[in-house]
């Protein structure tokens, strides 16, 4: 199959987003170019490199529906059930889908190439036949080759508890580096304003700081107020997050050794 690039680079996993600003323009980007509105379709999590949507739509743009993630079996689309009754959150729906791709080689990490579902299947969005086909029938017109696509979905290898499981496992030690890696990030932010004694640059800091650390302790549901003691409590706040995961990284590789 096909190999085509989206958002992504060579040794780029679809695991954890490591810089808080860069995953939120990266995030609209992607929103973009999927034709995707007000997050529709889209799972959004710190613990991802890229927004993953959940299933194929029909108010999407044609030209993405070459990517593997819109055309998920009903098996893998669904929201998965724990063993306590409850369903899976939204992070751990969002690292199992990433798991789910890289596992089945619908995504490769090491190229950073996605597969291109759709080349082999005879409609290709690179021209405009293929996407002109693609938004007919996304306005309803007839094609047998993709409503089979959409009801059926990818034959995925990986799927179903072994992938919950792994997600599971994994979750609590992804959220500790992209805490780590995150507070670093929006640090140098806030020095930098600090320095340059611009400090009304660290306000859309402190909002996507407090989406960022939700469920942080150390953040501790803090309220960023806009002056100079906000900010070096801001920059305490941070530094406090970069302290208590430190080991972070280095326990998760060491996890996947084991």
């Amino acid at each position: 199959m096909s190999g085509r690039r989206f958002f992504t680079a060579p040794g780029d996993s679809l695991l954890l987003s490591h810089d808080p600003i860069e995953a939120a323009l990266r995030t609209s980007r992607v929103m973009v170019r999927l034709g995707v509105r007000n997050g529709n379709h889209v799972i959004a999590s710190p613990l991802t490199r890229l927004p993953l949507p959940d299933g194929a739509g029909h108010d999407v743009a044609a030209e993405s529906l070459w990517l593997p993630f819109w055309w998920w079996p009903p098996s893998i689309a669904g929201w998965q059930q724990l063993d306590n009754g409850d369903f899976e959150g939204t992070n751990t729906r969002a690292v199992r889908l990433a798991l789910e791709l890289e596992a089945s080689g619908l995504y490769d990490p090491v190229s950073g190439l996605w597969v291109d579902v759709l080349k082999p299947r005879g409609i290709d969005t690179t021209t405009e036949d293929g996407v002109s086909r693609i938004e007919t029938w996304l306005r309803g017109g007839k094609d047998p080759t993709l409503s089979e696509l959409e009801r059926n979905g990818l034959d995925v290898a990986f799927q179903g508890r072994s992938a919950l499981d792994s997600a599971l496992w994994l979750q609590q030690r992804l959220f500790h580096c992209a805490w780590h890696d995150g507070a670093e990030a929006l640090l140098d932010v806030v020095d930098t304003a600090l320095s340059e004694k611009e400090l009304s640059a660290v306000h859309p800091v402190s909002q996507i700081a407090s989406v960022w650390f939700a469920g942080c302790s150390q953040w501790d549901d803090f309220t960023f107020h806009p002056t100079l003691k906000g900010v070096l409590t801001l920059r305490s706040k941070l530094r406090d997050i970069v302290d208590a995961y430190a080991d972070a990284n280095a326990g998760l590789v060491n996890a996947l050794i084991v």
